[in-house]
């Protein structure tokens, strides 16, 4: 469990579900393959992340410090805004073979969405969307992430692609009207979670403050025809007293794990309204997350085998 002190008020299980996330590959003909992230359960009290890496990548037999170390320099490389979108849809891979310097701009913000087709919520959003937008990138990148605070407590950003403290989100913890810049060099290539670590985290995530950084292999991953973007989370929510129809947080029913609705994409119906359309015999990978906080997901794509 990732367990620290100020998480100790926690149930057994909040928060497990934060450290996983997998990518499905699906061929008609060609069959199935996985590749998963799992974040290593740290040390009681140790902030320190430790991702793993692709089955096969040659950085997990290198020392950290032997992977920077063979590098360029962050003032060497070409600087390009970063491409994100917002789900179901994923960036394009990075098939070039140079590392660059990718710009990223994050904004925390209240917005009231749609989680039903009767039901609003006043969710804690990254750019306005839950899940927040997927950011990818390729491994050796840095990303310079400028995180923008206009919600009126604090927040921040934990990236489980970055090895320090936190993931980066002590550098990126933002004020009402601040903003913070952080440099991260990707050193591991997989699928990992992001979101936001202030306190009390499960409070940020069960609002919405969640999404996923997939970090290609340098060599690149085989080629598909299409790709998109799932993750799975909870809402913990009561209808409000004088408007049934507005949700209002329930933090009580979040230590019980009593979800008011277990969602993909952020509310219910997303995968309905807008299916994942693709034409039959194409090859198609779908990056999953569990944003939790609670709850494990067994995701299953119903008429492929895997």
């Amino acid at each position: 469990e990732y367990m620290g002190t100020h998480l100790s008020f926690l149930s057994a299980r909040m928060f497990r579900t934060l450290a996983a996330a997998v990518a499905v590959s699906i061929g008609a003909a060609a069959g199935t393959t996985m590749l998963l992230e799992q974040r290593k359960a740290p040390l009681p009290f140790e902030h320190t992340h430790t991702p793993t890496t692709f089955k096969n990548a040659e950085l997990a037999e290198t020392s950290i410090e032997a992977a920077r170390t063979a590098l360029p320099p962050m003032d060497s490389l070409a600087v390009e805004e970063a491409v994100i979108t917002q789900a179901p849809f994923v960036p394009p891979a990075p098939l070039r073979k140079e590392a660059k310097r990718l710009i990223v701009r994050m904004e925390s913000v209240v917005k009231t969405i749609k989680v039903s087709p009767t039901q609003k919520y006043e969710a804690w959003t990254f750019n306005g969307a839950i899940p927040g937008p997927f950011i990818r990138a390729r491994r050796g990148d840095v990303i310079e992430v400028h995180h923008k605070n206009t919600d009126a407590i604090s927040h921040n950003i934990d990236f489980h692609a970055v090895t320090g403290p936190g993931g980066g989100g002590p550098c990126l913890l933002a004020e009402k009207e601040e903003e913070k810049v952080g440099h991260f060099r990707l050193l591991q290539p997989g699928l990992f979670v992001y979101h936001c670590a202030a306190a009390p985290v499960p409070a940020h995530v069960a609002n919405g403050m969640y999404g996923l950084l997939m970090v290609d292999p340098e060599d690149g991953l085989p080629p598909v025809d299409r790709e998109f973007f799932v993750v799975q989370s909870e809402i913990y929510a009561d209808p409000a007293t004088d408007d049934p129809n507005l949700l209002e947080y329930n933090h009580e029913a979040g230590l019980r794990e009593q979800p008011l609705k277990v969602v993909f994409n952020g509310r219910e119906g997303a995968l309905t309204e807008a299916p994942l359309v693709c034409k039959q015999g194409e090859r198609v990978r779908i990056f999953v997350g569990n944003a939790g906080p609670n709850l494990v997901s067994s995701f299953h794509v119903i008429g492929s085998v895997f």
